[in-house]
């Protein structure tokens, strides 16, 4: 029998790769084993031979996509939007948000693997990115722009701004930082966007998203997040 390669967040929790065993969110918001600040501390290397679906959820927004564990050495997870121009797949935690809105962090290692596309990750409240429901914070690298950008949402609509980088196909450190009325996103060690407008008020839940551009599908890839509340 094959060993199972348990990924970090198995590691740390004891989660199970297969739904029989564990609910994530029981073990951890439902349990008293773990302190507050832990309950909501979660680190996932995508490291293992599939994801855990008590944890992730696809979600397509547009169009048919999937998502798979990249058959390649240190290529992560990739979801895997459809192959119809603006077709929309993303991961989430099945709109369970647990993630303060004021006082949370989100660390992640993505890229997407091609042009005509959009590789996004971030925090979000609902299972949709559309709507007046809508409210985010996400870094977003699309082809179709020059740099690497902040997008968000709140009730009172959306913003984006560019940073300084400029858009590509290799893997880019992201970290985001909500702090009461301010937001903050560094790409690769550095500050690039503060904003203190256009911000979520709700409690949020980490995500990560492939827009495709053209007629063909296309993959967004992460190999680490890491998500807690300060």
């Amino acid at each position: 029998m094959t060993d199972i390669v348990k990924s970090a967040s198995e590691q740390v929790f004891g989660f199970q790769p297969y739904p029989s065993y564990y609910n994530v969110f029981n073990h951890l918001l439902k349990t008293n084993i773990l302190s507050p600040i832990a309950k909501q501390h979660f680190v996932e290397t995508f490291s293992g031979q599939l994801i855990n679906p008590e944890i992730w959820t696809q979600i397509d927004q547009t169009g048919t996509g999937s998502n798979a564990m990249a058959d390649e050495i240190d290529e992560g997870h990739a979801v895997i939007s459809g192959a119809n121009d603006d077709d929309r797949t993303l991961m989430d935690f099945n709109d369970i948000r647990h993630y303060e809105e004021t006082g949370c962090v989100l660390e992640a290692v993505i890229r997407r693997t091609e042009t005509a596309s959009e590789a996004s990750v971030g925090f979000k409240n609902t299972t949709s990115l559309y709507g007046s429901l809508r409210q985010y914070v996400s870094y977003q690298d699309n082809s179709e722009f020059t740099k690497k950008r902040w997008g968000s949402g709140s009730s009172n609509g959306a913003s984006f701004t560019l940073s300084s980088i400029d858009e590509d196909t290799t893997w880019t450190r992201v970290k985001f930082i909500l702090a009461p009325s301010v937001g903050e996103m560094f790409i690769n060690g550095s500050l690039e966007v503060t904003k203190t407008s256009i911000l979520p008020s709700v409690p949020l839940q980490p995500f990560y998203r492939s827009q495709t551009l053209t007629a063909a599908t296309k993959e967004c890839r992460l190999r680490y997040l890491e998500v807690y509340n300060t």
